[in-house]
């Protein structure tokens, strides 16, 4: 199922994969899901064992890694795939994803006054 998700570029978020079968059970795929981002500046990392294992503890089961923005606005669009071919053929299914990201407004002046000095 595609998706559309966004940050500040601040951020980084958590992508999951948990497929089902048509009947809506869990089901195994073969391997580790890919990410590939086709169009522009966003990259993916994959996750850590623990970090897996911090998200099924809090209730967040099947993190495979993170979308990541580049430093500027702007948007990317990628593809997640996976094998469900148990065997030894390989057969993909694919979903897109399309990750917007914007620079964060300020969240305070950073105003300050320092030791005062002779007139």
């Amino acid at each position: 199922m595609p998706i559309n998700t966004s940050s500040s570029i601040e951020e980084k978020v958590p992508l999951f994969v948990n497929p089902l079968t048509p009947g809506g059970k869990p089901a195994k795929i073969d391997g580790p899901a890919e990410v590939v981002f086709l169009s522009g500046g966003a990259t993916y990392a994959v996750a850590t064992e623990q970090e897996i294992a911090d998200y099924a503890a809090n209730g967040f089961p099947g993190l495979i890694g993170f979308a990541i923005s580049e430093d500027l606005s702007g948007s990317s669009t990628g593809e997640v795939s996976a094998d469900v071919d148990l065997g030894a053929g390989v057969k993909k299914i694919v979903d897109t994803l399309t990750y917007a990201y914007n620079d964060p407004q300020a969240a305070n002046l950073g105003f300050g006054a320092g030791v005062a000095v002779p007139k």
